[in-house]
């Protein structure tokens, strides 16, 4: 499904409207919404297109919520990315297997 998002729904969204506006209800622990901010990085950066992109990450659940904003995920939880944003969007940590970085700063 990311694989369909990356390669043509994110790009015919930018290029129509210029912006993407997405909200993931049920997030749990924000694996839908930080892999929609990496691909729509990878857009951006890597295939050079120009859009404004807010995505919002909510569920019921305030403890899962304040996991997610944790942003750090078990090697098991994360296997399911491709290896190379792995190495790119995620930090080992002494405390825990991966944590996402900070995109803003990721070149």
């Amino acid at each position: 499904m990311f694989e369909l998002l990356h390669k043509t729904v994110l790009p015919e969204l930018a290029a129509e409207f210029g912006f993407l506006n997405a909200w993931s209800i049920g997030c749990a622990y924000g694996e839908e919404p930080y892999s929609l901010a990496m691909i729509a990085h990878e857009l951006v950066t890597g295939e050079k297109l120009s859009f404004v992109c807010h995505i919002q990450g909510t569920d019921v659940d305030a403890e899962a919520v304040e996991k997610a904003r944790e942003g750090e995920y078990s090697d098991e939880r994360s296997s399911r990315r491709k290896p190379e944003y792995i190495e790119k969007y995620f930090a080992k940590c002494a405390y825990q297997p991966i944590q996402a970085t900070d995109m803003n700063t990721t070149g």
